[in-house]
């Protein structure tokens, strides 16, 4: 049990109640309602702020998480604030500054602590993802219920891991399953061809959870499913298109990275990929052919030939071979390793060699012809013999 003082900043006066694991919404709501009976006919939230950070207590299962957090931190006393919502906002200064969203609103709040209720985000949604209890299904299958999954924990602000991930069994835990001993659990599989939900846990018994909008756990899979639609009315949107519409749609940040990886899946879902479009040539000359015996149709394709760039460690069998299968590719060999041939090359009484070998470096570096050629001369002449014939045996070009 621990005490919770809820506060009214405008009315300047608090309601004191206790709290603990048989607690709930409805009982503390009830007990607000018979201090400040106004409170019935309003909207208003609370919050519990922590971190500079303010997160709202919607539930039973916040509420009690609540509790554990308290409970783990030996907190007596917490203060909550009851912040209550109307649909228009005035004030004396007339200015407005931002504060945290709802679950059921997006909203600003005022000099007095009075908060402007505006368009609900998309993502206020997604604690209910899991409503539908075991028997819910997914018609796209494990994709599908893994992206609920990550919508579920953006707005929760717990993180599990998956225990089971593959095509036809998914199953997720609590991060702090072994640690703490939480019980939150969920697992589905494919029964007959529909992927449902078989059993569910929601409860976390881990502690508090926080949410960061700043940095959601998004994937690039998730946002494609989010844009698609944008997608399609605006073929061309722009990586600022997207930032602006998760935090207009969802109220999410979204990094430039994760924008444009969800809206190449995006594209390619809509349009097919461009470069596998060409293998249709093949299908489209065949099929004009059978409609149309008569026709003449002639296919070529330009620029077959791919060089490649081989970098190897001048390996005989490569030496063969690489020339016979890749005719036309470019064979350079690594520095790395010629430095080490041409240690061995030199005599181990040979005062010079480190010297040789740094010079051999300054060849491979040169700039310019005249300057390699420079470095070469230097190089055969005070390595003699030995560098003459290591360098018969690795021909410029490479």
């Amino acid at each position: 049990m621990f005490l919770w003082e809820l506060r009214r900043r405008e009315l300047q006066a608090f309601l004191s109640i206790r709290i603990g694991l048989d607690s709930s919404i409805g009982g503390v709501a009830q007990e607000l309602h018979e201090k400040w009976p106004e409170l019935g006919l309003k909207y208003y939230n609370m919050c519990f702020n922590r971190d500079e950070k303010d997160n709202l207590i919607e539930s039973d299962g916040e509420l009690h998480s609540l509790a554990c957090y308290c409970f783990a931190k030996k907190i007596a006393i917490v203060k909550i604030r009851v912040v209550v919502c109307v649909t228009s906002l005035i004030t004396s200064s007339g200015s407005i500054s931002a504060s945290s969203s709802s679950s059921s609103s997006s909203s600003v709040s005022g000099g007095g602590g009075v908060v402007v209720v505006r368009k609900p985000f998309k993502s206020d949604f997604w604690a209910r993802n899991f409503d539908g209890g075991v028997g819910q299904q997914f018609a796209l299958g494990a994709p599908e219920f893994r992206c609920k999954l990550i919508e579920y924990s953006i707005v929760s602000g717990y993180k599990y891991e998956l225990i089971k991930n593959d095509e036809f069994k998914v199953t997720a835990v609590c991060v702090n399953k072994k640690e703490e001993n939480c019980e939150w659990c969920i697992h589905s599989c494919d029964i007959y061809e529909s992927f449902e939900i078989k059993k569910i846990n929601l409860t976390n018994t881990c502690g508090f959870a926080f949410k960061d909008y700043n940095h959601p756990p998004l994937t690039f899979y998730l946002v494609m499913t989010h844009i698609l639609d944008f997608a399609i009315d605006k073929p061309s949107l722009s990586l600022g298109d997207i930032t602006s519409f998760y935090s207009r749609e969802y109220g999410l940040k979204i990094s430039k990275h994760m924008s444009y990886a969800g809206k190449k899946l995006a594209l390619t879902e809509l349009y097919g990929d461009v470069a596998l479009s060409y293998n249709e040539l093949l299908w489209y000359t065949k099929e004009l052919k059978r409609r149309d015996p008569g026709n003449c149709v002639d296919l070529q394709a330009f620029g077959y030939e791919r060089r490649y760039t081989f970098l190897s460690d001048r390996h005989h069998g490569l030496l063969v071979n690489i020339p016979f299968v890749f005719p036309y590719s470019y064979h350079s060999f690594c520095l790395w390793h010629m430095e080490n041939n041409l240690r061995t090359a030199l005599s181990k009484t040979c005062g010079v060699s480190k010297y040789l070998v740094g010079l051999f470096k300054k060849c491979a570096y040169a700039s310019t012809h005249k300057e390699f050629q420079e470095h070469v001369a230097e190089l055969l002449n005070i390595g003699g013999d030995a560098v003459s014939n290591f360098l018969s045996r690795a021909p410029y070009d490479n």
